[in-house]
Parts: structure tokens; sequence; C-alpha cells
């Protein structure tokens, strides 16, 4: 990527500039290591555009005229070299030290994250919190918007073995909150697998089903880095599904019967059954490429918050092979229904 600068007065900054090599950034509490150094000039520190874009999950191109934009998942944002302002949605939004071109790569002060509203604490590490990803596209509770499906097991008859599993008490809170309508309930039931394939067959064929993305940062050492976006093929077989996630090849065997309680305790939903199947399929194919743990917090039980985007969540852990510290995490699946695609965003924050 050609990328041109006309020097100008601001040339006693780069002067001053040295690398950061103290400076620690995570994100939600987790570790990002950063594509390229930090820099600082003594007055603030720097980011890339590139690690800008890796931690809004966007990707960024140059233009003409010194500008450089960055698509992230909400934002159309355009940075001007040398200039202490963005274009955000055609909103002039302005921060404290200027942009900067260093050694041909476009360098962010870290106080544009307090300047476009994001959490942000510059302690000894500095921590970024970012937004719950959103879409302009509603996709609220109405019973007209949902196939109903007979299950055998319905809201107030589950299956037997979640009794064994999870206690009374448990069970009950869970389904309070479904009830009130901020969220889905699910659990493992294979009885209505065919019929739900069969729907998300027809879906593939001839909607938004049929263009899914999938988006979520690497994950190494208890740190995270780049972020992949990736398409996603799904194969329907007998048995399973078997999707092609880049490179990946990675096959998921289970339907979660899922209800919105607040409108039907009786039948699934088809469409939100394979709404948060295929989130818990993502987020599986998550856990297993970076050997997460998750059996100290199993349950039978799925919640998945509702609304324009819908959310399902899941703790894990991992253990230090050299040391045995324990570190605990939450992982999100994000789905996010655009007007020509499905997107499915992974996120990982530090419990």
């Amino acid at each position: 990527m050609n990328k041109k600068f006309l020097l100008t007065c601001a040339c006693f900054l780069f002067g001053s500039t040295v690398f950061a090599n103290d400076t620690q950034l995570s994100i939600s509490g987790v570790s990002y290591e950063p594509v390229a150094q930090m820099y600082n000039n003594e007055v603030a520190n720097y980011i890339s555009i590139e690690d800008f874009a890796n931690i809004t999950m966007g990707e960024y191109s140059s233009a003409s005229n010194g500008k450089y934009q960055v698509e992230t998942l909400t934002d159309s944002i355009t940075f001007t070299t040398g200039a202490n302002f963005l274009t955000s949605n055609k909103t002039r939004v302005v921060f404290s030290n200027p942009v900067l071109l260093i050694d041909d790569m476009l360098y962010i002060p870290i106080d544009v994250f307090e300047a476009l509203e994001l959490g942000i604490q510059q302690n000894d590490i500095i921590d970024i919190s970012l937004s719950i990803p959103t879409t302009h596209i509603l996709d609220t509770l109405d019973s007209k918007l949902f196939t109903q499906l007979p299950s055998t097991n319905s809201f107030n008859n589950l299956p037997t073995y979640i009794d064994g599993l999870v206690s009374n008490e448990t069970i009950e809170e869970t389904k309070k909150l479904a009830q009130s309508g901020d969220y889905y309930f699910s659990f493992v039931d294979n009885t209505n697998k065919q019929d739900i394939y069969n729907e998300l067959n027809t879906k593939i064929n001839r909607s938004s089903y049929g263009n899914i993305e999938i988006i979520y940062r690497e994950f190494a050492n208890d740190s995270i880095s780049s972020t992949i976006t990736e398409t996603v093929d799904i194969d329907i077989q007998d048995d399973s599904l078997h999707f092609s996630i880049g490179e990946h090849e990675f096959e998921y065997s289970n339907i979660l019967a899922t209800f919105a309680p607040s409108i039907d305790e009786k039948n699934i939903s088809i469409e939100k059954t394979i709404d948060v199947t295929l989130m818990h399929a993502f987020y599986t194919f998550y856990r297993n490429t970076y050997r997460l743990k998750d059996d100290e917090y199993f349950s039978p039980i799925y919640l998945t918050e509702s609304g324009n985007v819908n959310s399902f969540s899941q703790h894990v852990y991992t253990i230090d092979d050299a040391t045995g510290e324990i570190m605990d995490y939450t992982i999100t699946v994000h789905r996010l229904r655009n007007v020509n695609n499905l997107q499915f965003i992974i996120d990982i924050t530090q419990l």
C-alpha cells in the first residue's frame, strides 16, 4: 500500500518520537499484541492504523490527500494526516493530539478512543473497552416473524438430563430471565434436526444465510492480536453441519432447540433455533481452534440475549502449562443481520 505525505511544520514531532517499548495494551482486560510497535512523542502514546483497525474489528485503506479510511462494524472513520480530528459517519470528532505519518505508517493517538466515547483506562496497562456491536436492522420479538415447530420437549417439560445436571433453583431463575423477553432459551434437542436442516437449506439458497462471515481475533498465550474475517460455507449432511471457514473444516452435530418463551412456551422457533445453533457452532469452532476449556462452566441450558443484535456468551479458561496459572474469560458471539449477509462476531474478554 503506497502512502505519501508532504512534510510540514509538524516535523519536530517526528524528531522527538520514540518507541514506547514498555507500554502495554489490553482490550476488555485481554492483553493485545500490536502488529506495529507503539510510538510515544513524550506527549502521547500512538498506535498504528492497522492496530486501530484490529482493535475495532475493522479494515483500513489509504486514499489521496493524506486521508485514511477505517471501516468498522458500525462506523466509517476517516483520518487525515497531521490533523487532530476524524470524521465518523459524517460527524467530525476532535481529539487532543494530531495523527502522524511515521515510516510510511499512519499513527493514531490513543486518546482517539476516548473521543469516540469508547472506554479507556491509562494506567500501567492501557485498557480499551469497546461497545457492543449494533445494526440498524431491527430483529425484535414478534410472533408473526417466527415459524413455530412443535417439540417433544417444551419450555415447561425439559429433557430429564437437564434435571439431573442443574438444580431446580437454577432452572427457575433461568426460565424467569427467558420469560422476561430479553433472552431466548435453548438446550440440545436433536429430535427435530431434519426439520431444522430443511429450513436452513431453504434459507441458504434464498436469503442472507447464504452469505455468512465470522469475525474474530487471534488468541494465543493469553493474548489477542490480528482480526480475522472469514467467509463461511455450510454443507448440510445427514447427521451434521459441515462448515468451511476460510481454510478450516469443522463439523457440528447438535441442534439447540430454542424458545422465545415470552411468545410461546410450547413450540420452538425455527428461525431462532437456526441462529442459536450457528452461534454455538461458531463458539465451538473458536474454543477448539484456540484450545480453550469450558468444562468447569458446563450448563445444559443456554440463554441468548435478544434484540436487534443477538448475543450468546460462555465462560472459558486456560491453564498455563509451566505455572499452572488459570485465566478466566468470557467468549461472546454476536449475530448481526444485515441487508445482504449475516455476521457472527466472536469476542473474548477477561473475567
